[in-house]
């Protein structure tokens, strides 16, 4: 029965995938003629016609291949209504095209011009609007990667094929199934989260003009307190926005003026690829405080950033939101700060989220331990961030293996249960991380810039 289960998901998957590709060969294929000004609906509507067919496979049960299979589903479904969109502009062009030489004067060399500037028209018309849906919509392999189009686009941008594929690989496609719920605390930044992306992607009629969300979110706070986490569970919640994990080194590089260009073509290619979510990871790394003491490089670095986030030159309506986070907020230049509106600072954990996150950590281990007794370990605590809890909760389940011999722990298949007891004695070994003094000075620039989480 399992065999036979196993046997549907992969003839489905199979199906699926192999309308996928080829419907995505049409639609290059229309899109290329389009680019060149010698549109092909035939090629649109083969594309389509694919998709429809790769959107009708029933798909049951829950399973990798029905996952993979479903997410396909849900692109080609996106991708049908851009490309029957371009079909019909098509067609109204043809129309109008055959209105006017059915109108045009009879002499051979009035009708000549006209038919050129019918044609110059048509073909201006087609390189403007192909496709802004379209091309960023559809422009992408079954990768979710820019396809020949994108790069020769990107290319004439003065971006090469190395920084590309230097910035592609920086895309972070999560397999984890983290989500918002797994992530225990933090309320007000799963909220603001939810608020600033999640939402938006799912009604974007409704988040516009005054409504439309912020580009910028910091996220700041004492070490191991599940600022990346929360990152992780974000690419999770969305899985169809491009999600790019960008650190100091992804955009730095020794040689002369690589570093700008590093930025422009990030930006560029988060453009293209949109909706798109670009996380930063130590953020103080890369954008501290400008001052007189600092190299050319790294100036011009931070100045090409603040331009391609919130520059003359940018667009609004650009899907292209920036999540960064740091523990030390206080480090970052004033025009940094202004780029990142919602600032959230995320604190250790309080008596009842160190509560769950120790339930929560002893739950795939044997234990002893009753409610009043992790309520203990609430008290114990204080201080931890949450990953010292962990630590400290791996330090306490080595406790039962310790006891034993070299030859008992080859022999034996089960230990005895953790106790309260391996928790005292583990919390002698693992120390609080976070020091008063950064505490209060978070506290303090909380105070002026931020919000609590």
């Amino acid at each position: 029965m399992f065999g036979k289960k196993l046997d549907q998901s992969v003839e489905s998957l199979n199906t699926v995938k192999n309308c996928y590709v080829t419907g995505f060969k049409f639609v290059n294929a229309g899109l290329a003629k389009d680019e060149a000004g010698t549109p092909d609906i035939a090629l649109y509507s083969q594309g389509v016609t694919e998709f429809r067919r790769g959107v009708g496979v029933v798909v049951t049960g829950n399973g990798t291949n029905q996952e993979e299979s479903r997410k396909m589903q849900e692109k080609m479904k996106k991708n049908i209504k851009f490309i029957e969109e371009r079909m019909r502009e098509l067609r109204t062009e043809n129309v109008k095209k055959i209105k006017s030489q059915e109108n045009a004067p009879t002499r051979p060399s009035v009708a000549k011009n006209m038919n050129i500037n019918v044609n110059k028209n048509v073909n201006r018309n087609v390189t403007r609007n192909v496709n802004k849906n379209v091309s960023r919509n559809v422009n992408a392999n079954i990768n979710g990667k820019p396809d020949k189009l994108m790069f020769n686009k990107l290319k004439k941008g003065g971006i090469d094929n190395a920084m590309i594929e230097r910035i592609l690989d920086e895309v972070l496609e999560s397999t984890s199934g983290l989500k918002f719920d797994d992530v225990i605390g933090h309320q007000q930044a799963k909220s603001t989260l939810k608020e600033m992306l999640v939402l938006p992607a799912m009604r974007p009629d409704l988040f516009t003009g005054i409504r439309a969300p912020p580009k910028g979110l910091l996220l700041y706070g004492p070490p191991g307190n599940g600022k990346t986490l929360l990152a992780k569970a974000l690419a999770a919640e969305m899985p169809d926005a491009k999600f790019f994990n960008i650190s100091a080194s992804s955009l730095t590089s020794k040689w002369v003026g690589e570093g700008e260009k590093m930025v422009r073509a990030l930006f560029t290619i988060a453009r293209e690829m949109q909706p798109c979510i670009i996380f930063m990871d130590e953020v103080d790394s890369l954008l501290s405080s400008r001052s007189s003491n600092e190299g050319d490089a790294i100036k011009r670095l931070k100045t090409e950033f603040l331009v391609q986030f919130d520059g003359a030159g940018t667009n609004k309506e650009d899907k292209v939101t920036i999540v960064a986070a740091t523990n030390l907020p206080h480090e970052l230049d004033e025009a940094v700060l202004r780029r990142f509106p919602k600032r959230i600072m995320l604190p250790p954990p309080d008596d009842i989220a160190r509560q769950q996150l120790v339930s929560h950590s002893l739950r795939e281990v044997k234990h002893n331990l009753s409610e009043k007794d992790i309520a203990r370990l609430g008290d114990l605590t204080v201080g931890y961030s949450g990953s010292d809890l962990t630590q400290l909760v791996k330090e306490a389940a080595l406790a039962p293996i310790r006891e034993l011999s070299m030859s008992q722990v080859t022999r034996i298949d089960s230990f005895r249960p953790i106790t309260f007891a391996d928790f005292t004695q583990a919390a002698k070994i693992i120390r609080p991380s976070t020091s008063n003094e950064l505490l209060k000075q978070l506290d303090e620039w909380t105070n002026k810039y931020g919000a609590y989480s």
